[in-house]
């Protein structure tokens, strides 16, 4: 067991390595080096609050989002992407499992569900189903499937294969 005093409250964990994870207070992000137990760099990626962060499943791009999502390398201090066709603040993110390309899901309180290619920085569909805020997203393990859920308690399966 291990335990590091962070010096902020955590409202976001993610690993993006063995060795490597990021933290947040909903304002900065903390990138930290687990063996050492020490910060590598901090900043603040957002104007107004974080709302959901996620790295990708190589762990080499983490996805922000606020009223805007933003893609980071961890070698950067400035965003290598930004997203900003969501109407209202994105409450939650996911990534596409595919070795073939960087493929984003995000879901808003605009009610709209949004697919993104990285590699273009836009958006590719946008699946409107939803009449309240979307909360959570997640694809199946093929790829093949997004579910998503609402504030309302609905559940929708989207097939998505071929997006």
């Amino acid at each position: 067991m291990k335990s590091i005093n962070c010096g902020q409250k955590i409202q976001y964990l993610e690993w993006l390595s063995s060795s490597k994870f990021i933290t947040s207070d909903r304002s900065e992000l903390t990138y930290w080096d687990f063996d050492s137990e020490k910060p590598l760099r901090s900043f603040k990626p957002h104007e107004t609050p974080i709302t959901c962060l996620q790295a990708d499943p190589s762990g080499a791009l983490l996805a922000t989002a606020s009223q805007d999502i933003k893609l980071w390398s961890e070698s950067s201090d400035a965003p290598i992407k930004v997203f900003k066709e969501h109407k209202a603040s994105i409450s939650c993110l996911a990534w596409l499992k595919t070795p073939s390309q960087a493929t984003l899901a995000s879901g808003g309180q605009d009610c709209l569900i949004k697919i993104w290619s990285c590699e273009e920085a836009k958006s590719l569909y946008t699946l409107v189903e939803h009449r309240a805020e979307i909360t959570c997203l997640a694809f199946d393990p093929t790829g093949k499937y997004l579910a998503s859920g609402d504030a309302e308690g609905v559940l929708v399966l989207w097939a998505v294969q071929g997006y």
